[in-house]
């Protein structure tokens, strides 16, 4: 019983680590919050989403090429 339980936390743990690697960055959340004040009839912005890991290849939005911090819209 020891040892399935170790396991599955292992597996969990696993889980989290992988779900939290891929998360969007601060940035992007940021980016998104300012996306939900905007009328975007035209769907400009429709690549703009939270499964992104960065903002970085979203349209109007450059980064940093070190760091991938966003530093203009």
């Amino acid at each position: 019983m020891g040892f399935s339980n170790w396991v599955f936390s292992v597996i969990s743990a696993a889980t989290v680590f992988v779900s939290c690697s891929y998360a969007l960055t601060l940035d992007g959340y940021a980016l998104l919050e300012l996306k939900s004040g905007f009328n975007d009839t035209r769907n400009s912005l429709v690549n703009w989403r939270d499964s992104d890991e960065s903002p970085c290849s979203w349209t109007g939005v450059s980064c940093n090429p070190q760091d991938q911090r966003v530093v203009s819209m």
